[in-house]
């Protein structure tokens, strides 16, 4: 009688220490990965912020503020006030354009 009650104690004690520890390794297991959950969060961040940096200076260097005062100051270009340029051409002048263009690359 004392060996089966000595036994069931054993066993009790046993699967306790298994749930024990499972559930302290699961624990740990998931603090562990909060903690990196948070450190790739911060790092989405940073570089989300560098791509946003990136793109508000492609924005200031691709205005056209920024090009037509560059191509007038150091290429001495014109700028255009007009709007665009009207070029009229017959449809014999372009097919002989054509046809040099063809014979010059063929």
């Amino acid at each position: 009688m004392k060996n089966k009650f000595l036994l069931k104690s054993l066993l009790i004690f046993a699967f306790v220490a298994i749930v024990l520890s499972a559930y302290i390794v699961s624990t740990l297991e998931i603090r562990k990965l909060t903690k990196a959950k948070v450190t790739m969060e911060d790092s989405l961040k940073l570089v989300s912020e560098k791509i946003n940096d990136r793109l508000i200076e492609i924005q200031k260097l691709s205005a056209e503020n920024r090009i037509v005062k560059m191509a007038v100051d150091s290429l001495k270009m014109e700028y255009n006030n007009e709007g665009m340029i009207e070029i009229n051409l017959s449809k014999n002048k372009i097919k002989s354009l054509e046809k040099r263009l063809n014979s010059i690359y063929e």
